[in-house]
């Protein structure tokens, strides 16, 4: 009888547990299928880069990496090799590091020792390679952007194959093997995923949201929905969730790498993961009173106090939304309101 080991996948739904036989990759009707939740990542070049962004390639690989190692090396620069023979097929590819102990601007001096060109996506805060279920270093993702599936998972060694598949719109023969070389990635917060459920909505969640969220999110700002209750956030945790994962929200873009801000609106790496946390953990409500029940009935102001209301109002021409399809970027035209040099407070 042939030994047996198992894996457990984390994903925003719960946990998938499956099965393999040693030295029986699975056959494609015998995985379930793994979805890749869009993510931003900054690259080791400073380049953000936005997963669904790119659903207009063909495919999209990733493997996995970390600084230092002579498997992450080798496996890197194979990858490397196989990327310039996919180029003029529009195939995308990229490394992944998500080990805790790699910084951005290591990365960017390995990558140039390396002679590497591919863009290294930062995860610094793990949650890409949480969501994943990543293992080990030498890890590759093949991603299908049509459907957001992960096609093949496995050892470079086997990504042509399946790559090439997945480019004739046929399913992967071995969507899923073993990589049993390099070191494994850890993730810290694994071993607390039991615990996620009991972050506190009262005494962890509510204080970030206020905090960071609900200037904007209030009736009558510029938010789409007022935070003003357990209900609503609940209701709204995926989208929350999205868009935290991608960095839109909040929309603070500084680069945290380079200098200290002032009124930083930005969530903190600790803050980022409680929030998605919480929300993977199905957006518990725990005990205490509703510290968001406070803005209800709270309206945004039309003007901000420190300002008040402006001596100039600008009025952008009328242009008609349509219902459906797909709008250009509108290059709005207006006259100039100032016939001379004018100082503007805001």
């Amino acid at each position: 009888m042939k030994p047996m080991f198992a894996v457990a996948v984390v994903t925003a739904a719960g946990v998938l547990a499956f099965c393999f036989g040693a030295g029986a990759p699975l056959q494609a009707a015998d995985v379930p299928t793994q979805q890749v939740h869009d993510f931003q990542l900054t690259d080791h070049t400073r380049l953000a880069h936005q997963l669904y962004y790119y659903g207009y390639a063909p495919a999209i690989v990733l493997m996995t990496r970390q600084n230092g190692s002579g498997v992450s090396m080798a496996r890197s620069a194979e990858l490397q090799k196989i990327a310039a023979g996919y180029q003029a097929r529009g195939v995308l590819f990229f490394l992944l590091d998500s080990n805790l102990a790699d910084t951005r601007d290591a990365a960017a001096l390995a990558a140039a020792k390396e002679g590497l060109t591919l863009p290294i996506l930062m995860d610094e805060q793990q949650l890409v390679g949480e969501q994943l279920g990543v293992k080990r270093e030498g890890e590759v993702f093949v991603i299908n952007p049509k459907t957001w599936a992960v096609a093949y998972r496995g050892p470079v060694s086997n990504s042509v194959a399946a790559l090439d598949a997945v480019l004739a719109g046929q399913p992967v023969a071995r969507s899923q093997i073993e990589v049993t070389e390099g070191r494994a990635v850890s993730f810290p917060e694994q071993a607390r995923a039991a615990a996620f459920a009991r972050i506190s909505y009262v005494r962890e969640i509510a204080p970030i949201l206020q905090e960071k969220c609900v200037s904007c999110h209030l009736t009558g700002g510029i938010g789409p929905f007022a935070m003003d209750s357990y209900e609503v956030v609940k209701g709204f945790s995926p989208m929350i969730r999205e868009t935290i994962r991608t960095r839109r929200m909040p929309p603070y873009f500084a680069d945290p790498h380079i200098g200290a801000f002032k009124n930083d609106q930005g969530l903190t790496p600790a803050e980022t993961k409680t929030l998605v946390h919480w929300i993977e953990a199905g957006a518990p409500r725990g005990d205490g009173a509703d510290p968001l029940l406070a803005n209800a009935g709270r309206v945004a102001a039309e003007w901000p106090e420190n300002l008040g209301k402006p001596d100039v109002v600008v009025d952008l021409p009328a242009f008609k939304v349509p219902a459906s399809g797909l709008v250009e970027y509108q290059f709005m035209r207006v006259d100039n309101p100032f016939p001379a040099n004018t100082w503007l407070k805001a």
